[in-house]
C-alpha cells in the first residue's frame, strides 16, 4: 500500500479524537446577609391578602370596575366551560358503546293482495307478527 493512502484512515481517525475535559466549577450565589425588611414575628391568617380580590388593596374605583367587567365578559373562561362539557358528553358517548346493550322490538304487519288475483279465496290476507330481542356487547 502507498504511504499516501495510509495517511487517509490516520486523518479521518484523528477526527473522532475527543477534546481535553473541561472542569466545570458550578457558580455560587451571592446573597444578603439580610433582607431590607424583616419579617413580622407573627404572620397570622388574618393577615393573608385574599387572592381572589388582592387589587382591592389598592382602593381605586375603576380598577375595581374594570376587574368585575373583566370578569362578567370573560369569553376564554365561558369558552373553556362549555368545552369542558362537550368533553365529558363525547366521553359519555363514547364509553357507552363499552357496555353491553339490550333490546326488544315487536312488529306487526297485515297485507292484501289485489282481489283480481286472489285464487284461490282466503290466500289474498297475510297476518305476520315478529318480537326480536337483540343483546350486543
Amino acid at each position: 500500500m502507498r504511504p499516501q493512502f495510509a495517511l487517509i484512515p490516520v486523518l479521518l481517525l484523528s477526527a473522532c479524537a475527543t477534546p481535553r475535559m473541561v472542569r466545570y466549577d458550578e457558580p455560587v450565589p451571592t446573597l444578603p446577609s439580610n433582607w431590607s425588611e424583616p419579617l413580622p414575628a407573627a404572620a397570622g391568617v388574618a393577615d393573608v391578602t385574599d387572592l381572589k380580590t388582592w387589587w382591592r388593596g389598592f382602593k381605586d374605583p375603576l380598577l375595581d370596575r374594570l376587574v368585575d367587567q373583566a370578569l362578567v365578559n370573560n369569553l376564554d373562561l365561558k369558552v373553556a366551560a362549555q368545552r369542558l362539557i362537550v368533553a365529558r358528553a363525547e366521553r359519555d358517548a363514547l364509553s357507552g358503546t363499552l357496555k353491553p346493550r339490550i333490546g326488544i322490538s315487536a312488529n306487526s304487519l297485515q297485507q292484501q293482495t289485489s282481489r283480481r288475483v286472489e285464487w284461490p279465496r282466503g290466500i289474498g290476507f297475510t297476518d305476520t307478527q315478529s318480537v326480536q330481542l337483540e343483546a350486543s356487547w
